[in-house]
Protein backbone atom coordinates (compact mmCIF):
# COMPACT_ATOMS: atom_id res chain seq x y z
CA UNK A 1 0.00 0.00 0.00
CA UNK A 2 2.89 2.43 0.63
CA UNK A 3 4.95 1.45 -2.41
CA UNK A 4 5.59 3.97 -5.17
CA UNK A 5 6.63 3.18 -8.75
CA UNK A 6 7.78 5.79 -11.20
CA UNK A 7 8.95 5.10 -14.72
CA UNK A 8 10.28 7.29 -17.52
CA UNK A 9 11.00 5.99 -20.99
CA UNK A 10 13.60 7.14 -23.48
CA UNK A 11 15.77 5.50 -26.08
CA UNK A 12 15.27 5.31 -29.80
CA UNK A 13 17.36 2.48 -31.23
CA UNK A 14 15.14 1.19 -34.04
CA UNK A 15 11.75 1.81 -35.62
CA UNK A 16 10.58 -1.65 -34.52
CA UNK A 17 7.93 -1.41 -31.77
CA UNK A 18 8.62 2.33 -31.43
CA UNK A 19 6.03 4.74 -30.04
CA UNK A 20 6.43 8.54 -29.86
CA UNK A 21 6.69 8.35 -26.07
CA UNK A 22 10.22 9.50 -25.24
CA UNK A 23 10.41 11.09 -21.76
CA UNK A 24 6.89 9.84 -21.03
CA UNK A 25 6.21 8.99 -17.39
CA UNK A 26 3.99 6.66 -15.40
CA UNK A 27 3.23 6.96 -11.69
CA UNK A 28 1.76 4.31 -9.39
CA UNK A 29 1.55 4.53 -5.63
CA UNK A 30 -0.36 3.77 -2.48
CA UNK A 31 -2.35 0.97 -4.08
CA UNK A 32 -3.24 2.49 -7.44
CA UNK A 33 -2.35 4.29 -10.65
CA UNK A 34 -2.02 8.07 -10.83
CA UNK A 35 -0.49 8.95 -14.21
CA UNK A 36 -0.90 6.25 -16.86
CA UNK A 37 0.19 5.47 -20.38
CA UNK A 38 -2.18 4.54 -23.21
CA UNK A 39 -1.90 0.81 -22.64
CA UNK A 40 -1.10 -1.98 -25.03
CA UNK A 41 -2.99 -2.55 -28.21
CA UNK A 42 -2.50 -5.38 -30.64
CA UNK A 43 -0.90 -4.79 -34.01
CA UNK A 44 -4.33 -4.69 -35.59
CA UNK A 45 -5.60 -1.66 -37.42
CA UNK A 46 -8.12 0.27 -35.38
CA UNK A 47 -8.89 3.49 -33.57
CA UNK A 48 -7.16 2.47 -30.32
CA UNK A 49 -3.97 1.47 -32.11
CA UNK A 50 -3.77 4.63 -34.23
CA UNK A 51 -4.47 6.79 -31.15
CA UNK A 52 -1.74 5.02 -29.14
CA UNK A 53 0.76 5.75 -31.93
CA UNK A 54 0.34 9.54 -31.64
CA UNK A 55 2.60 11.78 -29.55
CA UNK A 56 -0.41 13.30 -27.76
CA UNK A 57 -1.34 9.85 -26.41
CA UNK A 58 1.68 9.93 -24.09
CA UNK A 59 2.72 11.87 -20.97
CA UNK A 60 5.17 14.13 -22.75
CA UNK A 61 5.88 17.71 -23.76
CA UNK A 62 5.40 18.31 -27.46
CA UNK A 63 4.92 21.10 -29.95
CA UNK A 64 1.26 21.82 -30.59
CA UNK A 65 0.12 20.10 -33.78
CA UNK A 66 3.39 18.21 -34.36
CA UNK A 67 4.37 14.59 -33.93
CA UNK A 68 7.78 13.39 -32.81
CA UNK A 69 10.04 12.76 -35.82
CA UNK A 70 10.72 9.00 -35.85
CA UNK A 71 12.96 8.19 -38.78
CA UNK A 72 16.47 6.87 -39.40
CA UNK A 73 17.99 10.34 -38.85
CA UNK A 74 16.61 10.59 -35.30
CA UNK A 75 17.62 7.10 -34.14
CA UNK A 76 19.95 7.53 -31.16
CA UNK A 77 18.70 11.02 -30.29
CA UNK A 78 16.80 9.98 -27.16
CA UNK A 79 18.32 8.83 -23.89
CA UNK A 80 18.11 8.52 -20.13
CA UNK A 81 21.13 10.60 -19.15
CA UNK A 82 21.41 9.58 -15.53
CA UNK A 83 19.62 8.25 -12.47
CA UNK A 84 20.96 9.31 -9.08
CA UNK A 85 20.07 8.79 -5.43
CA UNK A 86 21.36 11.78 -3.47
CA UNK A 87 22.66 11.65 0.11
CA UNK A 88 19.38 13.11 1.44
CA UNK A 89 17.46 10.23 -0.20
CA UNK A 90 16.11 12.31 -3.09
CA UNK A 91 15.98 10.32 -6.31
CA UNK A 92 16.68 12.03 -9.63
CA UNK A 93 16.19 10.88 -13.21
CA UNK A 94 17.17 12.95 -16.25
CA UNK A 95 16.35 12.22 -19.87
CA UNK A 96 16.58 14.14 -23.14
CA UNK A 97 15.71 13.85 -26.80
CA UNK A 98 15.86 15.66 -30.13
CA UNK A 99 12.77 14.11 -31.72
CA UNK A 100 10.96 17.39 -32.35
CA UNK A 101 12.34 19.22 -35.37
CA UNK A 102 14.58 22.09 -34.18
CA UNK A 103 13.99 21.42 -30.47
CA UNK A 104 16.16 19.93 -27.71
CA UNK A 105 13.93 18.55 -24.94
CA UNK A 106 14.97 17.62 -21.43
CA UNK A 107 12.98 16.21 -18.49
CA UNK A 108 14.25 15.97 -14.94
CA UNK A 109 12.20 14.18 -12.28
CA UNK A 110 12.93 14.45 -8.55
CA UNK A 111 11.27 12.36 -5.81
CA UNK A 112 11.96 13.24 -2.19
CA UNK A 113 11.43 11.72 1.26
CA UNK A 114 8.17 13.70 1.62
CA UNK A 115 6.77 11.68 -1.32
CA UNK A 116 6.74 14.71 -3.60
CA UNK A 117 7.52 14.52 -7.31
CA UNK A 118 8.95 17.52 -9.12
CA UNK A 119 8.96 17.28 -12.91
CA UNK A 120 11.05 19.91 -14.69
CA UNK A 121 10.60 20.15 -18.44
CA UNK A 122 12.78 22.29 -20.69
CA UNK A 123 12.53 22.73 -24.45
CA UNK A 124 15.16 24.78 -26.22
CA UNK A 125 14.65 26.05 -29.74
CA UNK A 126 15.93 28.91 -31.85
CA UNK A 127 12.34 29.97 -32.65
CA UNK A 128 9.08 30.34 -30.72
CA UNK A 129 6.69 27.39 -30.54
CA UNK A 130 3.55 26.54 -28.57
CA UNK A 131 4.29 23.60 -26.28
CA UNK A 132 1.82 21.24 -24.63
CA UNK A 133 2.66 19.35 -21.44
CA UNK A 134 0.43 16.25 -21.15
CA UNK A 135 -0.35 14.00 -18.21
CA UNK A 136 -3.02 11.30 -18.60
CA UNK A 137 -4.73 10.55 -15.29
CA UNK A 138 -5.71 7.03 -14.30
CA UNK A 139 -9.34 6.02 -14.84
CA UNK A 140 -11.81 7.09 -12.14
CA UNK A 141 -9.82 10.19 -11.18
CA UNK A 142 -12.14 13.20 -11.14
CA UNK A 143 -10.68 16.66 -11.75
CA UNK A 144 -12.09 18.95 -9.04
CA UNK A 145 -9.99 22.03 -9.85
CA UNK A 146 -8.24 22.98 -13.06
CA UNK A 147 -6.76 26.22 -14.26
CA UNK A 148 -3.60 27.23 -16.07
CA UNK A 149 -1.46 26.90 -12.90
CA UNK A 150 -2.98 24.04 -10.88
CA UNK A 151 -4.95 20.81 -11.31
CA UNK A 152 -6.36 18.78 -8.44
CA UNK A 153 -7.92 15.36 -9.02
CA UNK A 154 -9.43 12.91 -6.56
CA UNK A 155 -10.06 9.19 -6.77
CA UNK A 156 -12.98 7.28 -5.17
CA UNK A 157 -10.40 5.43 -3.02
CA UNK A 158 -9.51 8.74 -1.34
CA UNK A 159 -6.23 9.32 -3.21
CA UNK A 160 -5.54 12.88 -4.38
CA UNK A 161 -3.19 14.16 -7.07
CA UNK A 162 -2.19 17.83 -7.13
CA UNK A 163 -0.22 19.16 -10.10
CA UNK A 164 1.11 22.73 -10.01
CA UNK A 165 2.64 24.51 -12.99
CA UNK A 166 5.80 26.36 -12.05
CA UNK A 167 7.05 28.87 -14.58
CA UNK A 168 10.73 29.66 -14.89
CA UNK A 169 12.07 26.14 -14.31
CA UNK A 170 15.53 27.54 -15.12
CA UNK A 171 15.31 29.36 -11.78
CA UNK A 172 14.84 26.04 -9.96
CA UNK A 173 17.85 24.39 -11.51
CA UNK A 174 19.95 26.02 -14.20
CA UNK A 175 21.34 22.60 -15.19
CA UNK A 176 18.04 21.67 -16.87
Amino acid sequence: EQSVFFGMTAGYHSKAHKHPDDLSIELYGFGGDYIVETGRYAYLAGTERSTAMKTEAHNVVHVEGQEYVLNTETIGKSRIENVTIHQDGTMEAVGSHELISGVKSKRKVLYDQEQTFLIIDAANSSYTKNYIQRFHLAPDFKVIQSDVRKTIATHPSGRTLTMSQIYGAHQIDSAV
